[in-house]
């Protein structure tokens, strides 16, 4: 990454994959060497030796199980990425009214449980984002899967229950991820494998040394894991240099490990189960890195424990965060210097104090399960704002809230900026937006968007020498730690103009941190990545149909500045042919007037269709390229849609390079490309042929400039 910062240290929370498997016992060491993703150390259980059932699977496959308690390991390999699906169907001895099916696709990246079947698929389950209410007996699906676009490992384990019958199935992805179902009637006597454009390798299977007394690796409040007892010592590097301006300070964990995926549900324990914990596998650690010389200084890292959610102290020379102890299940707030010394615990107990900052008035504002409360829908603990003094003195409850609160940050006026789920006397999971109060836990009020239902608008942050905030859309009722869009709100017009807020990414990104008024830094994945919002780029959203290869983009691809397709280096642009809707946001300081407003669109290839604010103002196939807006454009932020459609030979060029069953497009007009020598009475076209030359591509899309005319 070319990064060139000169504003100081900066702090961003990055979620790493990092699967660090030095607390496993012997045998998972053994197994990271033959499966592609390691497992995590507290999914795994007490099992005999594994036995390979398959060498390779790619059709349909069935065996039975030796006992009802097992494990079961393959590789999965896509045939091509992103694309495929395998489903694992566990099922009693006769029948199949009973049985439960794992199925997981890549091609939309998600994964669920859902009632099995001898012969077919499981049709597609709903996520808690699309309306479902999951829980462990019923069938549900997860989304955003991340680390399956190369070969990956699963592992499924089977545990029946011998006092109450049935079986907890526990599925984990890639080291990553995991998702719990339990089945009162089903006890596992046979399985279906189904796989489809993917191949699954080295099966293998396990039967396990206990049944259902909980995940093995992991342990019941209160006591440790034997691994960890030979691990509990944090590793503290001696004092470095002190921290130069430029560097970004970040922290790596894992990801949290909630089933459904919700974004609140990332420490703590189920309440359903309290040996499974909602936090990410063990590994993680605090560190510096400059982007002048790519070089990584480690502040803190503990191979057993876990640190998240950074913040720098206003004088620039140490830093509080959230850390998870090696051998602990919790998390509580510390403190260091930024040349990595003097580390110091602020907060004690077994609670999670988590997301924290300074505040002016040399306090610190977290969220705290010290409430002593659960979601009311669902499993995970709750944490709202709490305060303390510097050294964890006078801590204090600020909010009564019974749903969780989340990411304070202070705004330059004093306010706690915060997220508040609203929950009483309103749609469960709708309304999760931006409040704020005063840093004593007065003055309550809504900031931005408590007035409509939809999105979660989380980690927020105000942007220097701007009245303006930058937060995540994480979406309907969020999503895993808290992905979503980055957007930037420009709060003018009250707390509900929605219209306010304008998207300056797509999906996938978190932990925004503003270096300025146009430029940010975010988290995507293990990635940190800078983001800018120069109020030129544009999304643009392709026909998915006619968007090929796809790579994971739905689509969706971002602009920096309006370009001919043919030059852009995305093979799925240069080739496309369809309609493509280019959407972007706009400030307008016009207000009533008699002139006439034009849009200018400049140059399209070669039709396009316009709305502004949701107003369909017509199309244009031929310059002038202009529509008139007067009637649509409103003072402050506007909405910009240009829906353009260009012509099929660009596609037809693309197809002929590709293999006869990968092509899309038929046609009965022979080319240059496609006609045998001497058969068809064109010159030129022979003449091309004969030199070696490619088909001449037509420009398309919208390309520009696109501006405002008064008239």
């Amino acid at each position: 990454m070319n990064v060139a910062i000169s504003v100081g240290l900066i702090i961003i929370s990055v979620l790493g994959c990092r699967a660090d498997a030095s607390g496993v016992e012997l045998q998972t060491q053994a197994m990271t060497n033959v499966f592609e993703t390691p497992a995590m150390p507290e999914v795994m259980p007490e099992m005999g030796s594994l036995k390979t059932v398959a060498a390779g699977i790619a059709g349909v496959t069935n065996f039975p199980a030796d006992s009802k308690s097992f494990m079961l390991v393959f590789n999965v390999k896509p045939a091509e990425a992103k694309k495929g699906k395998f489903g694992i169907s566990f099922l009693p001895e006769k029948g199949d009214q009973a049985a439960c099916e794992f199925q997981l696709r890549l091609d939309d990246m998600r994964a669920q449980f859902a009632r099995g079947s001898l012969t077919n698929f499981a049709g597609s389950q709903k996520t808690l984002r699309e309306g479902a209410a999951p829980h462990h007996v019923g069938d549900y699906a997860i989304e955003n899967l991340i680390g399956d676009d190369q070969p990956f490992t699963v592992r499924v384990i089977v545990k029946g229950d011998d006092k109450l019958g049935g079986s907890l199935i526990d599925a984990e992805i890639a080291g990553q991820r995991t998702m719990i179902s339990y089945r009162a009637d089903l006890t596992v006597k046979k399985m279906v494998i189904r796989a489809e454009g993917v191949e699954l390798k080295n099966v293998q299977i396990a039967s396990l040394k206990s049944a259902i007394a909980g995940h093995a690796g992991e342990h019941t409040k209160g006591t440790k894991p034997e691994a960890a007892r030979t691990c509990e010592t944090t590793s503290l590097p001696p004092p470095i240099a002190e921290p130069q301006p430029g560097e970004i300070l970040f922290c790596e964990r894992n990801p949290g490990r909630d089933y459904a995926g919700h974004y609140y549900a990332n420490f703590g324990y189920d309440c359903g189960n309290e040996t499974y914990w909602l936090h990410g596998a063990d590994g993680g650690r605090l560190a510096i890195y400059s982007p002048m010389t790519g070089s990584v200084r480690t502040l803190l890292e503990d191979p057993t424990g876990a640190v998240r959610d950074p913040q720098i102290h206003y004088d620039g020379k140490k830093v509080l965060f959230s850390y998870r102890k090696g051998g602990t299940h919790h998390y509580n707030l510390y403190e260091m210097n930024l040349d990595g010394t003097d580390l110091r615990q602020i907060t004690q107990g077994d609670w999670d104090d988590v997301e924290p900052a300074y505040l002016p008035d040399g306090g610190i504002v977290f969220c705290s399960t010290r409430c002593k409360r659960y979601v009311l829908c669902w499993l995970a603990p709750v944490a709202v704002l709490f305060r303390c003094n510097a050294d964890g003195s006078g801590l204090r409850q600020l909010s009564s809230n019974n749903v969780s609160e989340n990411t304070p940050a202070v705004l330059p006026d004093g306010r706690i900026l915060y997220t508040r789920w609203e929950y009483v006397n309103r749609d469960a999971v709708s309304f999760h937006h931006l409040w704020t109060m005063n840093p004593d836990g007065t003055g309550v009020m809504v900031y931005y968007g408590n007035m409509h239902p939809g999105g979660v608008f989380i980690d927020a942050q105000p942007i220097p020498n701007t009245a303006n905030v930058v937060f995540v859309d994480s979406g309907y009722h969020g999503q895993l730690e808290h992905a979503g869009e980055l957007m930037v709100l420009s709060l003018h017009n009250g707390p509900d103009d929605r219209s306010q807020a304008k998207p300056i990414t797509g999906d996938g990104f978190r932990d925004p941190y503003p270096l300025s008024e146009h430029e940010f830094l975010a988290a995507r994945g293990s990635e940190i990545v800078t983001v800018t919002d120069d109020g030129g780029a544009w999304e643009v959203q392709f026909d998915p149909n006619w968007f090929y290869p796809d790579n994971g983009t739905g689509g969706k691809v971002r602009f920096e500045q309006l370009t001919d397709w043919t030059q852009r280096p995305e093979e799925s642009v240069r080739y496309f042919s369809g309609t493509a809707t280019y959407k972007t946001t706009f400030e307008s300081k016009l207000k009533n007037t008699k002139s006439r407003v034009f849009l200018d669109l400049g140059v399209v290839k070669n039709v396009a269709c316009v709305r502004l604010n949701g107003r369909d103002l017509g199309s244009v196939w031929t310059a002038p390229w202009r529509v008139e807006i007067g009637g649509a454009l409103e003072a402050g932020a506007n909405r910009l849609e240009i829906e353009v459609a260009n012509l099929w030979p660009n596609r037809l060029i693309g197809d002929a390079t590709l293999p006869i069953e990968k092509r899309r497009t038929v046609t009965n007009v022979r080319t240059y490309d496609t006609m045998a020598s001497g058969t068809y009475d064109c010159t030129k076209c022979a003449e091309r042929k004969k030199s070696g030359q490619s088909a001449a591509m037509l420009p398309s899309g919208l390309l520009g400039p696109v501006q405002i005319q008064e008239q």
